[in-house]
């Protein structure tokens, strides 16, 4: 209904599904006491903080297949037909590998007061 054709629906829709996924994923994480993301020591022992996370590894999650989600399409001069699967799954690759960095390396800025009683983001 927006217009577009379905070459510039296909990375949306993916990127759609992907943040759909993560956020039933992150969730279900989060809850389970018992999973490896605990005992490895990735997620925080509080386990509010880890609830108040979950947006932001959905987000990272398609960011990471928005990234990739495209990039089978610049084939050079020879162009053959559209294969969803390669875009598909390196789509999957990326979101997976820039949501499990968020949470292992925990890459996220960190909100820092100021002295003159502002905040900025380190």
């Amino acid at each position: 209904m927006a217009g577009i054709c379905a070459e510039q629906q296909i990375p949306l829709l993916i990127a759609t599904s992907v943040g759909a996924w993560a956020c039933d994923y992150w969730t279900a994480a989060v809850f389970a006491a018992s999973n490896n993301w605990y005992t490895k020591g990735y997620l925080n022992a509080i386990q509010y903080v880890n609830y108040v996370n979950i947006p932001s590894w959905v987000v990272a999650s398609m960011i990471g297949a928005l990234s990739s989600a495209n990039k089978a399409k610049n084939y050079g001069l020879i162009d053959p037909p559209r294969i969803i699967g390669v875009d598909t799954v390196s789509a999957l690759t990326a979101s997976i590998g820039v949501a499990a960095g968020k949470v292992i390396y925990k890459w996220f800025p960190k909100i820092q007061p100021e002295a003159k009683g502002g905040f900025r983001i380190c």
